[in-house]
């Protein structure tokens, strides 16, 4: 959910690996929708570059979904002792 300058990258990432079945790429939604698409989703990934307090994350979790995010903010705070996954900012 969302947009931003990676949105065309990640899709094309989704589909080199052939996982774009399993990936959805929504776009920019209103909250009432976002909170609707945690209810019916596994996994967050919050991929982002920089980030302070990540409400994403916290939502994430309060819905019980696998949280994935960058090394960047509280991200790492927030998912460390096995709450989450914390990947490096930039994956090559």
């Amino acid at each position: 959910m969302g947009e931003g300058p990676e949105f065309g990258r990640l899709q094309a990432i989704a589909n080199k690996l052939g996982i774009s079945n399993f990936v959805r790429f929504t776009g920019g939604l209103d909250h009432d929708h976002v909170l609707e698409y945690m209810e019916d989703s596994d996994v967050l990934v919050l991929a982002s570059n920089s980030e302070g307090w990540p409400k994403a994350i916290a939502e994430g979790m309060a819905h019980g979904l696998v949280c994935v995010g960058s090394d960047r903010g509280l991200i790492p705070e927030m998912l460390s002792n096995g709450r989450g996954v914390i990947v490096p900012q930039e994956i090559r």
